[in-house]
């Protein structure tokens, strides 16, 4: 036995809550360590002191233990805190959702293709205060037109197409 099993238990005999099989395992101890037998003339002497103080003489049949309601409220506590442990995953679930979300919708890109390779501009596909802007600072709002506005191909570069500058929506 060492001194911190002999110190637990000799707070357990002080408090009358040492059984006869534990007394035994402890008393070898105590005549062997001097530090465990200080530390029970200590715990003796606190008790007796306690003793005096209330005035009468408590042996451990006049009064019940502790330890058994302190038992009992342990193991509640200890059954209530599996529902704990089975909720400790749900705010890191939640955070993940928001993550996926927050993913999602940062990387969502509406399809605006209004370009047709060979086709030219659609504008159906532009939006209502789309305005097309010329070198000249000049503009006018895009009217629908069944033919193609302009062609585009591949491969062309737009300085040949005489437009410094292209926006789209106001973008």
């Amino acid at each position: 036995m060492n001194c911190k099993e002999a110190k637990s238990l000799i707070a357990l005999w002080a408090g009358q809550d040492l059984d006869d099989a534990e007394l035994e395992a402890l008393q070898p101890h105590l005549a062997e360590c001097p530090n465990c037998s200080g530390h029970w003339d200590e715990m003796k002497s606190s008790m007796d002191a306690l003793q005096q103080a209330s005035g009468e003489d408590l042996t451990r049949d006049e009064f019940d233990s502790l330890w058994p309601k302190v038992a009992a409220k342990i193991s509640t506590r200890q059954a209530a805190s599996g529902n704990v442990r089975r909720n400790r995953w749900l705010p890191a679930i939640a955070v993940a959702a928001v993550c996926i979300a927050v993913a999602v919708v940062m990387n969502y890109q509406p399809d605006l293709n209004i370009y047709e390779v060979g086709q030219g501009v659609n504008p159906r596909l532009l939006p209502d205060n789309f305005v097309e802007f010329y070198p000249d600072d000049s503009f006018k709002q895009l009217q629908e037109v069944d033919a193609p506005v302009a062609t585009i191909e591949e491969n062309v570069d737009p300085s040949t197409l005489g437009v410094n500058k292209v926006s789209i929506g106001g973008f």
